[in-house]
């Protein structure tokens, strides 16, 4: 029978060399962080409108033209969105910048950020694989949300 500190000696040496290997990237080895380009929204090729009325006074529309998000391995984003508004007050064109956090777990990703136009934090909960990821995103009011996908 072995003694107790030779079994622990034997288990630790065991361990070390896959653990050596890693460099504390060990939880992100198979996670793409970078910077993914817009692609898409709502399945459509960017620029795309998001959403569009034209009843009453009150008429609006929400074009998505180009955008980015950058993760990185520390937990933390940044995220850009370049959107054209047209109502009745006109047409403006506008970029949106949020940074914050995020976290993963397995292929779901949920980014935290404060949104100024909502005064509020906000999450947006998302999916990455094969070099793409997806999120649900809050428009530039309205209540309007859209899946936007972004590509390496």
């Amino acid at each position: 029978m072995l003694p107790l500190r030779r079994v622990i000696s034997l288990v630790a040496l065991a361990a070390a060399p896959p653990l050596a290997g890693c460099r504390g990237d060990f939880l992100w080895n198979d996670f793409d962080t970078g910077t993914y380009d817009l692609r898409a929204v709502n399945g459509r090729l960017v620029p795309s409108t998001v959403q569009a009325s034209v009843a009453g006074p009150y008429g609006y529309r929400l074009d998505v033209y180009a955008g980015s998000v950058t993760l990185r391995r520390d937990g933390t984003f940044s995220l850009y969105l370049a959107e054209r508004v047209e109502d009745r007050f006109g047409v403006s064109d506008q970029t949106r910048a949020f940074t914050g956090t995020y976290w993963r777990e397995g292929r779901e990703l949920e980014l935290s950020f404060y949104d100024p136009l909502a005064r509020a934090w906000a999450y947006a909960g998302g999916t990455w694989r094969d070099g793409r990821v997806e999120f649900n995103l809050p428009g530039p009011g309205y209540g309007v949300w859209y899946l936007a996908r972004f590509e390496r």
